[in-house]
């Protein structure tokens, strides 16, 4: 028996909007009214979770998103794919601020139009993430892997051209969701309004439409994309074993590699190593939840709704967690992006700027002469035995060290 809940979640596979809760007694999902009030105080609870996680994931991705653009040495190729994957994370949590007022008023306020727009946004975006890592694996295995030749293909114009070829994927694949999403009217005591997905009646593989789509992300969106990254980096680890097995043997031989070779090969250590813990904590933060919507699709019966419902809700906080994670974990793992987030908070004071001064004419005193040739004694007779050409030059030299002098002495 399908309960209405269990078709509820299945439609959403990226975030609880709008369930028909209109905050009321008559809850459709609870049969014990205790579930219904431990419930709503949970709801109130992950609603500031998911706040306090909106606020700190937007700042942290907008900060990347500046200091990419800001500074000329954070424009690489693998930095590309950082900005790429910042912005589908910005996207994906711009629209949690409307999920919060939603579970807060218990319907869906914003209108049709914005009802396909927040679900076609998001759902584009998460899977824009996913390819992002994958992409970012693949340049991973091919800069090791295969360095002569991704020097050549690797520039940050074919990395840009990438990302937008991975947006455009990620649109066609989610051109139903913006199809059959819109608002939908909830027959229950208010008749209030959700914003959900509204499938055509289909059995394909024995599944309606909501699990059907649902199989359908976690294939697409989810699966492939991991044993892609798997594959990549299982790669990768075979070929750095072997280099070092290779390092190891000419280091026993005397053969030292020279000091920009060393340099290079930990520089791809260390960026393979920060792109490996962020795909690591991707898996943590979308396992879970990609699991109990495979549980939901493939159940017979649900029978447990409330513990669903938590678990649903504690799961997608979880996934929105990771998008506010990933600036974190760029300043912890990368030397380079921690110093431009110190570069982009500090202070430039605006005396430092050059300011235009009147040159000083300064005629060189006996002492000054006497520093800068060595000559002990500044006499007028030894100065007669100094060329002429040699003169001048030493009053030159004269003149720049008592303006310095005086430049030091003022400040």
């Amino acid at each position: 028996m399908e309960t209405a809940f269990e078709d509820d979640v299945q439609l959403e596979f990226n975030a609880t909007v709008g369930t028909g809760n209109n905050g009321s007694d008559d809850y459709p999902y609870y049969s014990d009214p205790n579930d219904a009030f431990l419930g709503s105080v949970f709801l109130f609870s992950v609603s500031l979770l998911e706040a306090l996680i909106s606020i700190i994931g937007l700042g942290g991705n907008i900060l990347v998103f500046y200091v990419v653009c800001r500074f000329s040495a954070m424009h690489t190729v693998t930095n590309i794919f950082i900005l790429a994957l910042a912005l589908a994370d910005i996207a994906f949590l711009v629209n949690v601020p409307l999920l919060i007022a939603t579970s807060i008023l218990g319907y869906w306020p914003f209108g049709n139009m914005y009802c396909k727009i927040y679900y076609s946004v998001t759902t584009v975006n998460q899977f824009a993430s996913s390819f992002f890592l994958v992409i970012m694996s693949a340049d991973r295995f091919f800069a090791i892997c295969h360095p002569l030749w991704s020097r050549k293909i690797r520039t940050t114009t074919s990395a840009a051209v990438l990302c937008i070829l991975v947006w455009m994927i990620a649109v066609v694949l989610m051109y139903p969701v913006y199809e059959y999403s819109g608002e939908i009217s909830i027959s229950n005591a208010t008749n209030s309004i959700s914003c959900n997905i509204d499938w055509p009646e289909s059995e394909v593989m024995e599944l309606n439409g909501p699990s059907g789509f649902a199989l359908y992300c976690f294939v697409i969106g989810f699966a492939l994309p991991v044993a892609l990254m798997i594959t990549c980096y299982g790669l990768v680890l075979r070929r750095l074993r072997s280099s070092h097995a290779k390092v190891a043997l000419d280091s026993a031989h005397l053969h030292f590699e020279s000091p920009a070779n060393y340099r290079r090969r930990l520089k791809l250590r260390r960026v393979t190593m920060m792109i490996f813990v962020v795909i690591i904590v991707y898996l943590l933060c979308w396992t879970p939840y990609w699991v109990l919507q495979m549980y939901i699709v493939f159940s017979d019966d649900l029978e447990d709704s409330f513990t669903i419902i938590i678990t649903c809700l504690s799961l997608q906080c979880l996934c929105f967690a990771n998008s506010a994670i990933n600036p974190i974990l760029y300043a912890c793992l990368s030397e380079n992006f921690k110093k431009s987030y110190c570069k982009a908070f500090k202070r430039t004071p605006r005396d430092n700027k050059p300011t235009k001064t009147t040159p000083l004419l300064v005629v060189p005193d006996a002492s000054t002469i006497r520093e800068a040739t060595g000559v002990n004694s500044c006499t007028r007779a030894s100065l007669q035995t100094i060329p002429q050409a040699q003169i001048e030059v030493l009053l030159k030299v004269g003149a720049f060290l008592t303006v310095e002098r005086n430049l030091l002495v003022m400040l």
